[in-house]
């Protein structure tokens, strides 16, 4: 399935294990395939000649990964050795193994270069390998963006280009649907404000950008840490910048804070408006409290995307309209309907018959939240309803709310 645009931004995990890699002393460089589509020429003209190749995967390309694998061994250098990272490998290592000479799971700033290192020295390294989670994060170099071509990613942030920066890893909630618990990232933990802010002004400083997107999971679970980061972007940096956010973290004082401190833009995971549906998603939050987190956010300034899903087990007719009628009250601005995806390595994947699954379809090449023409996938079908039923139910949504609000993939203002 094709994206409208799988060049947005640069891949910020591979830019800083290279960070890292090039500190110690270890030539190394970064290949990013996207937007070539499936050109093998062109990856073989972006690849060079390596002893050793890491791949950050996903479920959705990682046959991908394997065709690039292949085309390394075939006519670059059949004697590289192979490491695999990222969500897919970390959720399945057994199956993944196979594929990779080595596999590191979960966060590898520690144990990836320490690996690259014995390799280059002749130690035989193989297998899958547990990777630490770096407890504090302020000890990570800012990843060196000089390593790729900015010129060519498309983010944009409140119309203008834009840099993505991670400023605290993990979440604390469960959502039994969300692949961000696949990483296995440990316990909640933030930068320093300070930190933050400093990697921000040198990113000004030298290339100029003064448009941001913070891709935490959770950037304003701590009120405490918002308003520190807030009041240094306030006093050293004028940015304008775009989060992600839980409907419960967003208070008004927050809401208040994170505009005048430049924030624009604020992604919310609203999932349903059906507090039978937020329950079995295990959100944690109820209908009216998502309602008060937009209504927050509009009296601050704050521009609104909410995410909404449909077809987790459970769903009906009735859930869907229930959510459908509440969500024609709220104040937001755009908006995406994704259906549920089975990612590997959640509570659903692990165990369908506990939620009623009677049939799961494990092509990954399908798992694409939205693709072209606002294209994804229906692959789960429980005893309540088939793939069709969701189908149909995303459509509906779709087309009733579009008549009030943007869809998303549509915003002039931001990607």
């Amino acid at each position: 399935m094709e994206l409208d645009d799988d060049c947005l931004e640069p891949p910020l995990g591979i830019l800083y294990m290279a960070t890292i890699l090039r500190q110690r002393g270890i030539e190394c460089s970064v290949c990013d395939l996207s937007g070539l589509g499936d050109d093998k020429t062109k990856w073989q003209a972006d690849l060079e000649f390596g002893e050793i190749y890491a791949f950050s995967t996903y479920s959705v390309t990682y046959r991908r990964t394997l065709e690039v694998k292949k085309l390394i061994q075939e006519r670059i250098n059949p004697d590289a050795i192979f490491i695999g990272g990222g969500h897919h490998v970390t959720a399945m290592p057994g199956d993944c193994i196979n594929d990779f000479d080595i596999i590191i799971t979960g966060e590898a700033e520690k144990t990836f270069p320490e690996v690259v290192s014995k390799i280059l020295s002749g130690t035989v390294v193989k297998g899958v390998i547990k990777g630490q989670p770096v407890t504090e994060l302020d000890t990570i170099p800012f990843p060196d963006f000089n390593l790729v071509d900015l010129g060519r990613y498309h983010r944009i942030v409140e119309g203008k280009p834009s840099l993505s920066l991670v400023s605290s890893r993990g979440c604390p909630f469960k959502c039994a649907f969300c692949n961000s618990r696949i990483s296995d990232r440990g316990s909640l933990r933030f930068r320093s404000a300070d930190n933050v802010v400093t990697e921000i002004c040198e990113l000004i400083k030298s290339y100029g950008i003064r448009h941001y997107r913070f891709n935490d999971d959770l950037f304003t679970f701590s009120k405490k840490r918002v308003f520190e980061i807030a009041e240094l972007l306030i006093k050293k940096a004028d940015i304008i910048y775009r989060v992600f956010a839980q409907a419960r973290t967003l208070t008004p004082d927050i809401c208040n804070i994170l505009y005048e401190s430049g924030c624009r833009h604020v992604s919310i995971g609203i999932e349903s408006m059906s507090d039978r549906m937020l329950k079995l998603l295990e959100k944690g939050n109820t209908a009216e409290q998502n309602s008060t987190a937009l209504d927050n956010c509009k009296k601050a300034g704050l521009k609104v995307r909410i995410y909404l899903m449909v077809g987790f087990p459970g769903e009906t007719e009735e859930t869907v309209k229930e959510s459908l009628e509440k969500l024609k009250q709220c104040h937001f601005d755009e908006f995406v309907v994704y259906s549920f995806i089975p990612y590997p390595g959640t509570p659903v994947w692990h165990n369908p018959a506990k939620w009623g699954i009677k049939n799961m379809d494990k092509d990954f090449t399908k798992y694409v939240q939205v693709g072209k023409r606002r294209s994804t996938c229906f692959v789960v079908e429980t005893k309540d309803f088939t793939s069709a039923d969701v189908e149909r139910w995303r459509r509906a949504m779709i087309d009733e709310l579009e008549r009030r609000f943007c869809w998303a993939g549509q915003s002039p203002d931001n990607k």
